[in-house]
């Protein structure tokens, strides 16, 4: 993300809805495949942060250098727009740009971002035995880095044991060059969560650690006895999915 800010603000006349096109991470993260949304959507985000006016110079400085808030053909001549505005020396005002352009990305792959999140599914079907079958689908567009997720159980006395899961990856191409390229991984074979038995539930923690937090999706296929309770609680890159039997 961050390398695509800095290709836009070299760019002559800085970022447009037209060069938002060449840029994809910028494009499908806040446009979904569409310049022109992302472009407006950018704008307005750092028009929405500008307005909260917390510490937002370097924020100013960005959207100088980019072309957002100077009409200047080169980037110098956008950064000597920013300094002139705002009393800074060249130098000065290209450290402000450049920490802008690092939060500008931060923003952008956390904050800013809704439909792209990476997304990972687990689906769990009751067995007659009481114990659960657990598959998972893990989806992300291809430029969001993460890597792969890892499972594990947790003991009533908060030991944790690892899994060792298989996956197989799918990388469909887009339909086109404006449309995002999506990974799928899936488990190779289905795993075996044990039946709860009264006081002692059964506990599935899984990780997927990244560039962004991830978002957990927990589904059961199928019916679920009427004394089995299926709860899930997740924070940051974790989500952990525990199956009780009431007393």
């Amino acid at each position: 993300m961050l390398a695509e800010l800095i290709a836009a603000r070299k760019s002559p006349g800085g970022l447009s809805p037209t060069s938002m096109a060449t840029y994809p991470a910028m494009r499908d993260l806040l446009g979904e495949g569409d310049p022109l949304v992302a472009f407006s959507r950018l704008e307005h985000r750092i028009l929405e942060t500008l307005d909260l006016g917390d510490d937002v110079t370097n924020l100013y400085a960005a959207a100088y250098s980019l072309g957002l808030a100077s009409d200047g053909a080169t980037h110098l001549d956008r950064l000597n727009d920013f300094g002139r505005d705002y009393g800074y020396e060249a130098r000065q005002a290209r450290r402000h740009s450049d920490a802008g352009l690092r939060r500008l990305a931060r923003l952008i792959t956390s904050n800013w971002i809704v439909h792209a999140v990476p997304t990972l599914e687990i689906f769990l079907v009751q067995q007659s035995n009481g114990s659960f079958g657990v598959t998972m689908r893990a989806t992300r567009q291809h430029y969001i880095d993460m890597k792969g997720f890892s499972c594990e159980t947790v003991a009533a006395d908060g030991t944790r044991r690892p899994l060792t899961v298989g996956t197989t990856t799918e990388k469909p191409s887009g339909a086109d060059e404006s449309t995002p390229e999506t990974i799928v991984q899936t488990l190779a074979t289905p795993f075996v969560l044990p039946a709860p038995t009264p006081g002692v539930p059964k506990r599935l923690r899984v990780t997927w650690p990244g560039e962004v937090w991830p978002r957990f999706a927990v589904s059961v296929v199928g019916s679920l006895s009427a004394d089995v309770v299926l709860t899930s609680q997740t924070l940051g890159n974790t989500s952990q999915v525990s199956v009780e039997v009431l007393e």
